[in-house]
């Protein structure tokens, strides 16, 4: 356990810091949520939308810090950009008409993505707090 030193005030700051990075985080996840649900039917699989979503949550916090920050990763046969928008900040859409890898029954034994792999490991450092955002 780690017992952190300071100024009520410095404490607040802290706390205030926090509180708006974890609303910025829920607020880009609303929008993306809302424009998951504005696709057409079809256009995304059902059962891809939670590794979508882990995608997004992950890429998020470098998105927030690094006004160049801009990744697209695939999932299934969707696409999702995730970048620093200078009008409005991290944004998540699903980009239209990049279609991923399509994956047959001669390709159920082939690798992921390396794309895919280093989000999920990213997100699992992130997890554990290994790696934390700056």
């Amino acid at each position: 356990m780690t017992a952190t030193r300071g100024t009520h005030s410095t404490r607040r700051q802290r706390h205030e810091s926090a509180s708006g990075r974890l609303e910025a985080l829920r607020a880009v996840l609303d929008r993306f949520d809302v424009h998951v649900a504005e696709q057409s039917a079809g256009a995304i699989e059902p059962a891809d939308l939670p590794a979508l979503r882990r995608v997004v949550r992950a890429l998020l916090p470098l998105a927030l810090d690094d006004p160049a920050f801009d990744v697209t990763s695939t999932v299934g046969g969707v696409a999702v950009r995730v970048h620093h928008c200078p009008e409005r900040g991290a944004t998540a859409l699903i980009v239209p008409g990049a279609p991923g890898p399509q994956r047959g029954p001669a390709d159920a034994e082939a690798p992921e993505p390396a794309g895919s792999q280093v989000v999920g490991e990213l997100a699992a450092l992130l997890r554990r707090r290994q790696v934390r955002p700056r």
